[in-house]
């Protein structure tokens, strides 16, 4: 009798945390020219009513094919070998914290095809505490979960693209509005 009560003591936290938050990509569709970046961000809501998260520690994203990268870890503009999360991001109970650049980034490679598209999974280790991180140190009692969320990459025309379309049509409606030459009789 006393191994189960201490088990449900013990398993409390990790069994009753299921609905406690709601994570996505922040944007769903994230989207960068040929050579251009691709920023990733994150909205995390944390639903429970007394319980911090602190987003961090163990976190993953699934990339497109390497032939389609110039660089898989991106941080301004520069290439890294593994990916840059805020070390550890705390969420307050019922409340939401979003970042469109914050989880990670990769670079498109110069040949990747105009249109294409990947989509991939965002994961992050989720932990949670009942004590205010701001003034309690390194209290994690509440467990900890995984959240995950899908995002969709998409390879853009570069911007010089639509500039040049778009003065090519103005000049063909331009053409077209034109009033006739007249000829004037000397």
């Amino acid at each position: 009798m006393k191994i189960s009560i201490l088990a449900v003591i013990l398993l409390w936290p990790a069994c009753c945390l299921a609905d406690t938050f709601e994570f996505s990509a922040n944007p769903a569709i994230a989207s960068g020219p040929m050579g251009g970046t691709v920023n990733l961000g994150y909205t995390f809501t944390n639903t429970s009513p007394n319980l911090w998260a602190l987003i961090g520690g163990g976190f993953s994203i699934e990339t497109p094919p390497a032939k389609y990268l110039q660089c898989q870890a991106a941080y301004q503009g520069q290439c890294y070998d593994s990916y840059l999360l805020d070390p550890v991001v705390f969420v307050a109970p019922s409340s939401t914290v979003s970042s469109p650049t914050g989880f990670a980034s990769f670079i498109w490679s110069p040949t990747t095809p105009e249109g294409y598209s990947f989509t991939g999974l965002l994961t992050a280790e989720v932990g949670w505490t009942s004590h205010n991180p701001f003034t309690t140190c390194c209290s994690f009692d509440g467990g900890s979960e995984t959240a995950s969320a899908r995002y969709t990459a998409v390879v853009t025309p570069e911007p010089g693209t639509w500039a040049l379309m778009g003065l090519g049509l103005t000049a063909l409606l331009l053409k077209r509005f034109r009033p006739p030459h007249q000829r004037v009789a000397r």
